[in-house]
């Protein structure tokens, strides 16, 4: 449930960044031109063009926004159901590699139209206690459902059928499977 809301949330957050529709709508690639528009003048707007076209949203990343323009539209806000089957309606997914894609560029456009002003997109900064990092807070409140997690403990809730559930599995993905487990102490699956 924590996977699916962080990626619901992405997605919707990302596409009220991206999105240009309707007058009213203060999107990231809005706010840039109200910025070069109103709010700049004279010898400053040349210097701000420049960065403008530097940082301005990627036209190939276009079909990975509308593909989250469409899981927004209809899994997430409308929930849009196949009346037949009773299930939503088939919409292509979009990976964490594409989210992660289309973030970077709406970052590089958000740093361009804060004139190159150094912030902070974390809660924590980083470092360190005694010589060891400092542990945030999410991530303990992460490891607390993963450790407790019915993928973590497959093996050990599927007895012994998980040799057979096993065999058929990713081996990258047991091989992750291990990673965790060894980090909380479990033996290998």
């Amino acid at each position: 449930m924590v996977y699916w809301n962080f990626l619901y949330v992405s997605i919707v957050f990302l596409h009220t960044l991206t999105t240009d529709q309707g007058d009213q709508k203060h999107t990231l690639t809005r706010f840039s031109r109200r910025i070069l528009n109103d709010w700049i003048k004279g010898a400053h707007k040349p210097a701000y063009q420049e960065c403008l076209k530097e940082a301005k949203l990627d036209k190939r990343l276009g079909p990975i926004r509308r593909k989250i323009a469409k899981m927004r539209h209809t899994v997430i806000a409308h929930r849009l159901l196949d009346s037949d089957r009773a299930r939503v309606t088939n919409v292509e997914g979009v990976t964490l590699a594409e989210l992660r894609q289309v973030y970077d560029d709406v970052e590089n456009l958000f740093r361009a139209c804060s004139f190159g002003t150094q912030y902070i997109n974390n809660l924590y900064i980083g470092g360190t206690v005694g010589g060891k990092p400092v542990k945030e807070d999410l991530d303990e409140l992460l490891d607390l459902i993963a450790k407790d997690s019915h993928w973590l403990n497959g093996p050990e809730r599927h007895g012994p059928f998980w040799p057979g559930i096993k065999q058929h599995k990713d081996p990258k993905d047991i091989e992750e499977l291990n990673l965790w487990r060894k980090k909380f102490g479990l033996p290998d699956a």
